[in-house]
């Protein structure tokens, strides 16, 4: 099974060697990696990897529990808008 982990990384994080970015905070232009997965017939999972620490989220320093969700609500909110494009 392939899939492909949406992850921004920028700056010291002790774990990764940068700092996580939440979705919207990222620089890379996720719609566009969307619509060019569609494009070439890409239709297998698309999920965060590690997301963003939020203070007292319940989790890792990787990320909790309300981080992950706010990052797979984004990946689904631009999943539906792709989608929809015709």
């Amino acid at each position: 099974m392939m899939a492909i982990r949406a992850t921004s990384v920028e700056r010291e994080h002790p774990a990764l060697r940068g700092t996580i970015r939440c979705p919207d905070e990222v620089k890379m232009d996720m719609l566009r990696v969307m619509r060019v997965l569609k494009e070439v017939g890409y239709g297998r999972m698309v999920t965060p990897d590690y997301v963003a620490s939020i203070p007292g989220d319940p989790g890792s320093d990787t990320g909790g529990k309300v981080a992950f969700g706010f990052a797979q609500g984004d990946v689904r909110a631009l999943t539906q808008t792709v989608e929809a494009e015709e």
